[in-house]
């Protein structure tokens, strides 16, 4: 959980701040990029961008799914992983480590092959 909190407040922090500037930064450019080429060459930049962001959603659409799936896999993981650390008297006293040791090793398994996936597609 705390580390959820803390990747939210940073990426939260990084879109802020890029929120605030970015206005300015596309008037300035804007008011350059036209003074310098004129209609044609601001027609040209938000052309390209905008064919650019276009072929960049198709791009990226395949990818979100791995990340997704890594991000779950993590969680469940975790999940696990306090779930043996709270029963961890439980689990000793029933003998039955080799059961949670294979349930926690299969769902590292999958955790790595879905990081692999990722890496591979990226």
């Amino acid at each position: 959980m705390t580390q959820d909190v803390d990747k939210l407040c940073l990426t939260l922090a990084a879109i802020t701040t890029k929120v605030i500037i970015a206005p300015f930064q596309i008037g300035y450019y804007t008011y350059k990029t036209y003074f310098v080429t004129g209609w044609l060459g601001l027609g040209a930049i938000y052309g390209m961008f905008t064919v650019g962001s276009i072929v960049n959603k198709y791009i990226m659409s395949p990818i979100v799914k791995f990340v997704m799936k890594v991000e779950k896999c993590e969680g469940d993981f975790r999940f696990k992983h306090l779930q043996v650390r709270v029963s961890a008297e439980s689990i000793a006293f029933h003998v039955s480590g080799t059961v949670e040791s294979c349930k926690t090793n299969r769902m590292l398994d999958v955790l790595v092959r879905a990081q692999q996936r990722l890496f591979n597609r990226q």
